[in-house]
């Protein structure tokens, strides 16, 4: 089931800026591109190296940490999370709650659907029988209508005769 999420930056704008808060940043500007952006302690490895900041190309906030060895989105191994894994992962359950009444996505125990019934020891593709296995089966059913008597019928290929629990095919 495939979410679709609305990136509204006006109201991602009070949730990133409580994210900020939360993980006690401070309001930097960068000289090089003339942008601003929020330093704050990671919640991975708890140095106060991680950058929030504004993604222009997903449109969306999020959080990176340059820091080796820390993989803040473990999914992907990537060291950038956007802001709603940041909220779902580290913002606690009230604010992911009020993040998913806010955007318009909602739980996905609300659009339940029930597994599929399963048969327990049943393959799920049917595994292709070998040569040997399709003749030794050809010859247990053979046996089986001999046993039984269906091959009395004079328009059959086989004729079959018991003598003494001794089973004999005259062609």
């Amino acid at each position: 089931m495939k979410l679709d999420y609305k990136n509204d930056l006006r109201i991602e704008l009070p949730y990133f800026l409580e994210m900020v808060k939360k993980l006690n940043g401070s309001k930097l500007r960068d000289n090089f591109n003339h942008k601003n952006y929020y330093q704050v302690d990671c919640p991975e490895c708890g140095k106060r190296k991680a950058i929030m900041e504004y993604f222009k190309k997903a449109n969306t906030f999020g959080i990176r940490c340059p820091v080796n060895g820390c993989v803040l989105n473990k999914k992907k191994g990537t060291k950038a999370l956007t802001l709603n894994d940041l909220i779902k992962y580290y913002g606690g359950i009230e604010m992911f709650d009020r993040w998913c009444i806010a955007r318009g996505q909602f739980h996905y125990k609300d659009q339940w659907y029930p597994i599929k019934f399963k048969r327990l020891g049943e393959r799920s593709s049917r595994r292709k029988k070998t040569f040997k296995e399709r003749m030794d089966l050809k010859s247990v059913v053979l046996m089986t209508n001999i046993q039984s008597g269906k091959f009395k019928d004079p328009d059959s290929y086989y004729y079959s005769h018991l003598n003494d629990s001794e089973i004999r095919l005259d062609i």
